[in-house]
């Protein structure tokens, strides 16, 4: 909170690209940052079949590739915690950045940034929908159920540990 506001523009560039070309290798879209907030979508404007799998193997990736970055520029010490939720959102291809208008807009949105909030630092945490669909090519811890703001019941929540095999290969084999 006493840093000088450039300082930490000059911390985050190297953060913000780190998280962008990731999130677009795995097929996300940069939907803004917001100070050291990074929301992505994955299946806007493109969906894949796959999407819940990209998004969650796209997170685990984001959190090595910072760890990379904080050994390669000693000091820099970014320290991060991610969330992803599945579910359907209103998606505006011809969204007005300048105007403030975000690409996708919908409560998996806002689930998601209440789960990032719990998430414990350096971990992806995923909701049900993410954990029923990925549960076949990722390693997954149980959390104890949360309660977040607007939802009625506590989430039951999972953290990732790892991605089974690599990314197209048939977990079976």
């Amino acid at each position: 909170d006493q840093a000088d506001p450039e300082d930490i523009r000059s911390t985050l560039r190297p953060y913000y690209a780190c998280v962008r070309q990731e999130l677009v290798r795995w097929g996300g879209t940069v939907e803004k940052f917001i100070g050291d907030a990074v929301m992505a979508a994955f299946g806007a404007p493109v969906g894949h079949e796959d999407d819940a799998e990209r998004a969650v193997r796209a997170a685990l990736r984001i959190v090595e590739a910072v760890q990379e970055l904080n050994a390669a520029e000693p000091g820099l010490e970014l320290a991060l915690r991610a969330a992803v939720t599945t579910g359907e959102a209103v998606v505006g291809r011809g969204a007005r950045r300048v105007e403030g208008e975000g690409v996708a807009t919908g409560d998996v949105v806002n689930t998601a940034a209440r789960l990032q909030a719990i998430a414990p630092v350096g971990a992806v945490v995923v909701d049900e929908a993410t954990y029923r669909t990925t549960r076949h090519l990722v390693d997954y811890e149980a959390l104890d159920p949360v309660s977040v703001k607007e939802q009625v019941e506590p989430m039951r929540v999972w953290r990732a540990k790892a991605s089974r095999g690599r990314y197209g290969a048939d977990p079976a084999e």
